[in-house]
């Protein structure tokens, strides 16, 4: 077998939908867990996903880094936990987004104001300007800022199209000098 190496890149493990019906067959999931996830610099799973990955329910602060640490055990360098603010918290709509980020040496959060309405899209906006970010150079933890900065104005500049959830704007930036 010959082994690539494509770091540094994030996966974004779309597991589970936001009505809760999964989405990947099991030896689907045996793959992301063995074969994909030791390649990757970083994962960004939402809870729902998190808990299929670590094999554990997320309930409070303690679930949520045994949950972190049993799927950096699996062997991406970093672990950005979506949404985590509501297993810490017990909140459903607080009014902050916050991800709980942990790393081989490090553990912070990334927050954002969280927006009302039903949203398209984000988890892998997110994970798609992690990458780019690394892309660039940037250090892990300063990808994960800019991405969650990048994020956040996609979805304060986002637009309502047609019915269902709203896409994020990912042309936000430009948008703004033109």
């Amino acid at each position: 077998m010959v082994t690539v190496s494509i770091r540094p890149f994030a996966v974004r493990p779309v597991m589970v939908a936001t009505s809760g019906d999964r989405l990947l067959n099991e030896d689907a999931v045996d793959a992301l867990r063995n074969e994909l996830l030791p390649l990757a610099t970083v994962v960004t799973p939402n809870l729902s996903e998190a808990e299929v990955l670590a094999g554990s329910a997320i309930t409070d602060a303690s679930s949520l880094e045994s949950a972190a640490r049993a799927i950096l055990a699996r062997g991406p360098e970093w672990v950005v936990l979506k949404g985590g603010d509501r297993a810490v918290s017990g909140a459903s709509a607080a009014d902050e987004s916050v991800d709980h980020v942990f790393g081989p040496r490090e553990r912070f959060v990334l927050r954002g104001r969280r927006l009302p309405g039903r949203w398209h899209g984000t988890g892998c906006t997110f994970s798609a300007a992690i990458t780019a970010r690394l892309a660039r150079g940037d250090d892990v933890a300063s990808a994960l800022r800019e991405a969650k900065a990048y994020l956040q104005g996609a979805l304060e500049h986002a637009e309502k199209l047609g019915r269902g959830a709203v896409p994020a704007n990912h042309l936000w930036r430009q948008e703004a000098h033109v």
